[in-house]
């Protein structure tokens, strides 16, 4: 096949393939009530932002990340399958401390287009 929709797709299986996609369960918490989350807790998570209005080049807030991970984040073009790094989150916290408040982010998206923000625990 050639249509554009089927290159997508497989943007799609090869950004899943690189993660132990199998163990995602969805998290709306995790995000805007606009997006869609997903992923392992202290592992990875994907935050689905769907192409809002044709000027908005606002980020969705992602919530409670994980204080003590080292996060790498990066917004993925499900579109041409480029990624933008975003840099890396470092950990507010040490591993078991139970006093840790979870972390926000919020970046601007790279164009008002849909996105993919992806979070993974740095290492991974």
């Amino acid at each position: 096949m050639n249509y554009p929709g089927s290159t997508q797709v497989g943007l799609g299986k090869k950004l899943l393939e690189q993660y132990p996609w199998s163990g995602f369960e969805t998290h709306p918490e995790w995000a805007d009530s606009i997006c869609f989350a997903a992923g392992i807790p202290g592992e990875v998570r994907f935050v689905y932002l769907p192409r809002r209005n044709i000027y908005n080049w606002e980020g969705p807030l992602v919530k409670d990340l994980d204080p003590t991970v080292d996060w790498h984040v990066y917004y993925f073009d499900p579109a041409t399958g480029r990624e933008f790094d975003q840099g890396t989150i470092k950990a507010s916290s040490e591993s078991g401390d139970n006093t840790a408040k979870p972390v926000d982010f919020k970046k601007n998206v790279p164009s008002p287009q849909d996105w993919v923000l992806v979070f993974e625990k740095t290492g991974y």
